[in-house]
């Protein structure tokens, strides 16, 4: 076996734009270098060199004149054995070998940019180092590197660092691995609030996966599209020349789907399943899956529950989000909560992201002002580099002297608006047209509307060159440009003037009206609504409608059709109904039909509670029901009508009326103190309603509960708790609560309950995700403890998802813990999860006790 030195250049991500003029370009400069292209493949390219010649190796990857070319791979250069297989040419000499898996394995430790050595290969040589800390892995190879300093620039000061700020590797990487264990045919979930790196968990899942096919589901433009976000994702793999092979069928699905024409749900399900079938399951990744329009989610839950050849999915969520329910009838797959960084992550990702060591205190500071959130510290680092109060010296990074560090409480949205304030008028107003159109678009459309709406006059190919240098534009494929995240999107178009809006949508709608085509000219309708233009939004909407039947989407068509009669609908104003992809714009809906309107109430997304709203599902202990008198005999349980199929979400009806509270008759509240047991009363009566809240359980003394319950009786009185904690949260005696918590745990009683009611004890509040996260920890950890246990611990979790209005979510968890009680055969969980599904029915506006059901054997 021979011996080479080989560099590899490594894809992570999107492959590059000009990805084969660029591979074409390093081709002919390797072989002035004397060396061969000895492997090629889906990510990236590798080429051998003479194993004395490191030090041209070195110059063929960082020299100044490459830099264009090698920056977006990630490039590893590393030696051992050498087997030839193949030569095609001079310059071509395929082969495989240690050499090859080493290269690869250093490429794997690089961030894009940038270039690692192999350490073995620094004996007898003496290169200038980025950092002398070493980077090291022990899959697929133990391997340990350096990263090389850049080349110097001549018109540089040697000062200067990056702007453009990228993670060398993902933290944890191990969330990566268990999202992607879901068996075919099963939705994971993947939950994260703006900021913490759940886009690039999933960019990481989407490699973690390879060579098997791969699909990215974003939102696109104002989220009213039918089947827009399917589109633009076939499009971009078409662009970036990622296209997979299809049936003939499907390829005219996807002709129809680019060109603007859309697609009957079937046929785009059957174009989905072919385009992640192949040798081992596929994956398709869903971002802001809360924002994508409904028609693509459909698209996705119709494939992902009929698919002959099932994939995997993954949705990526907020953290208190409810799933869409389109996706709800899903196999459910892994659930994963990510948070913020640990302090020691953050500092190393700050190095890495500034390709040099952090030796400053007042950096460390800066750095971990961020609270573990990598957005706000790329946005305060880009801000502090922008400013030159972040310069490198010596190969370290330092603030500058008298550098005072401003208050900060580690959100996204104060440091984006921070570095937003610094940018030129003209950048600005790049940035807003960027913003408006979705945040992600052609440069065309971006330099029409920069023309149309500007206040200043703007060169929009200069200022998109420094925003892009800058670190505020990414360019994810040729003739394409796009801000860093949804966050950013979002602060940009809070950004702009009230007074100013009008006008900017008005541009917006022509300049969609002049480039887009078929089902786009929907975000061109919306626009037009949003800027008060009627007259052009029902035209653009009777367009759309009529592209939507010839497509056989009669749901989008009809909803369509209504709002081209009433524009008005699609205003902020008009919240009649829930909103279309995410709380920018209203759904379109039809009317829903009688029958429907029950499963709407029980499918629909439940909204957030009001702050009076201190709804706390109730188990009342198993004794109650022996000591209250003879009950008529429960009717049989009513026909609930089938949840619509997930092509049916336009149907789904507004929200179902609040209860209204209605004044007690003076002493109720003393003759509801002195009755120890009281069943759940029925839902009060209603008018003009606005939100669905479940009737408030009967008021009791929450001393005189404590007090009447024995401490020595510890398992009776957890049984009270649940009633107990409801009260004690009405009454803001939490202090009362917690000190029995802590008694519970004392005894070394029913550690799990403390904890699920704990986490139930803080809803709704302002650390509500973290609490649910708990929740759906116990869930997981109960997996090896019973059935039993494992009934409870669902519905804790749904106890506290219908506490803070996710009334779907709870539902579904409601559901699994009676399953997984009569699995147990415990009659006394049973009838807990009874009791609390008859009181979420309540809340769907149906009346007391309609929800029954014998329990299982009786």
């Amino acid at each position: 076996m021979d011996e080479r030195i080989v560099v590899c250049l490594a894809v992570q991500g999107p492959h590059p734009a000009e990805y084969a003029q660029r591979v074409d370009s390093l081709v002919k400069r390797a072989s002035a270098f004397g060396a061969t292209v000895c492997a090629c493949g889906w990510d990236g390219i590798a080429f051998a060199f003479h194993p004395d010649d490191v030090e041209e190796a070195i110059e063929f990857a960082r020299a100044s004149d490459v830099r264009q070319l090698t920056a977006p791979f990630c490039v590893g250069i590393a030696g051992g054995g050498w087997t030839a297989l193949l030569e095609a040419s001079s310059s071509i000499e395929l082969g495989f070998g240690p050499a090859l898996f080493r290269a690869r394995a250093v490429a794997a430790l690089a961030r894009n940019g940038e270039v690692l050595l192999e350490t073995s290969l620094q004996q007898g040589h003496h290169f200038l180092l980025a950092s002398p800390d070493e980077r090291s892995a022990q899959a697929p190879l133990p391997i340990r590197a350096v990263a090389l300093a850049p080349p110097s620039d001549p018109a540089s000061d040697g000062r200067s660092l990056p702007v453009q700020l990228e993670p060398s590797e993902l933290v944890s990487r191990e969330v990566t691995l268990d999202l992607c264990s879901g068996d075919p045919g099963t939705l994971a979930t993947l939950r994260a609030v703006p900021g913490v790196g759940g886009t690039r968990v999933l960019q990481a899942c989407a490699i973690a996966v390879a060579p098997a096919s791969t699909l990215l589901l974003r939102p696109v433009g104002a989220g009213v599209e039918p089947l827009g976000s399917l589109r633009r994702a076939f499009g971009r793999e078409v662009a970036l020349h990622r296209s997979r092979p299809v049936p003939d069928v499907s390829a005219a699905t996807l002709a129809a789907l680019l060109d603007g024409r859309g697609a009957t749900i079937d046929a785009a399900a059957a174009l989905l399943e072919d385009w992640l079938a192949g040798s081992s399951p596929g994956l398709l990744l869903i971002d802001d899956a809360t924002e994508v329009d409904p028609t693509s989610l459909e698209v996705v839950a119709n494939s992902l529950i009929a698919a002959s050849r099932p994939f995997r999915a993954i949705a990526r969520l907020d953290a208190e989000s409810p799933l869409p329910a389109v996706l709800a009838l899903a196999a459910p797959g892994p659930e994963i909560t990510i948070g913020p960084l640990m302090p020691g992550d953050a500092e190393s990702i700050a190095s890495s992201w500034l390709g040099c060591v952090i030796d400053d205190d007042m950096l460390r500071k800066l750095v971990a002002s961020a609270d573990g959130v990598p957005l706000t510290l790329r946005e305060r680092l880009a801000d502090a580099i922008g400013t030159a109060d972040l310069q490198r010296s010596g190969g370290k990074a330092r603030m500058r002297a008298g550098f005072s560090l401003a208050p900060a409480d580690g959100s996204v949205r104060p440091a984006i608006t921070d570095r937003l304030n610094r940018v030129t008028p003209g950048g600005r107003a790049v940035l807003l047209a960027v913003a408006m159109l979705g945040g992600d678009v052609s440069d065309e459309q971006a330099a029409s509307l920069v023309e149309s709406a500007a206040d200043v006059p703007t060169e929009f190919t200069d200022e998109l060159r420094e925003l892009v240098a800058a670190g505020w534009i990414v360019e994810p494929e040729p003739g394409w440009v796009a801000l860093p995240s949804r966050s950013h999107q979002r602060v940009l178009v809070a950004s702009l003037p009230e007074d100013r809006r009008g006008s900017w949508h008005r541009a917006a709608a022509l300049t969609l009206e002049m480039h887009a085509t078929g089902l786009a000219y929907a975000d061109a309708a919306w626009h037009a609504a949003m800027a008060g233009d009627d007259r052009r939004a029902s035209r653009l909407a009777r367009q759309t409608a009529a592209v939507a039947h010839d497509a056989q989407l009669e749901a989008a068509a009809k909803a369509l059709e209504m709002l081209s009669a009433s524009p008005v609908h699609w205003t902020p104003e008009a919240d009649s109904s829930p909103g279309l992809g995410g709380p920018r714009a209203p759904m379109m809906t039809i009317p829903p039909s009688p029958e429907q309107e029950l499963a709407a109430r029980l499918v629909a997304h439940g909204a957030p509670p009001n702050a009076s709203d201190s709804y706390l599902p109730v188990d009342l202990p198993e004794r109650a029901a022996a000591t209250q008198p003879d009950a008529a005999p429960r009717p049989s349980p009513p026909a609930i009508p089938r949840a619509p199929r997930p092509a049916d979400v336009a149907k789904l009806g507004a929200r179902t009326p609040a209860p209204v509270a209605v004044p007690r008759p003076a002493g109720a509240v003393e003759r509801e103190r002195t009755e120890q047991h009281a069943a759940a009363p029925a839902p009060m009566p209603t008018q003009e309603p606005t939100q669905p809240v479940i009737a408030a359980a009967p008021v009791m003394d929450v001393r005189a509960a404590f007090a009447s319950v024995p401490s020595a009786h510890v398992e009776e009185m957890a049984g009270s708790l649940p009633l107990i904690a409801r009260e004690a949260l009405a009454s803001g005696n939490e202090e009362v609560l917690e000190r029995w918590f802590e008694d519970l745990g004392a005894a070394g009683k029913s550690p799990r309950l403390v904890e699920r009611m704990r986490a139930i004890a803080t809803l709704p509040g302002r650390n509500s995700g973290a609490a649910i996260a708990t929740l759906r920890e116990a869930c997981v950890r109960a997996q090896s403890l019973g059935e039993v246990e494992r009934s409870r611990s669902h519905l804790a979790l749904a106890v506290g998802l219908a506490r803070i209005g996710r009334l779907t979510e709870a539902l579904i968890e409601g559901l699994e813990a009676l399953s997984r009680a009569r699995q147990a055969a415990d009659a006394h969980a049973e009838r807990a999860c009874l009791r609390f599904l008859q009181q979420l029915y309540a809340a769907a506006g149906q009346p007391a006790g309609a929800f029954s059901a014998p329990l299982a054997g009786a």
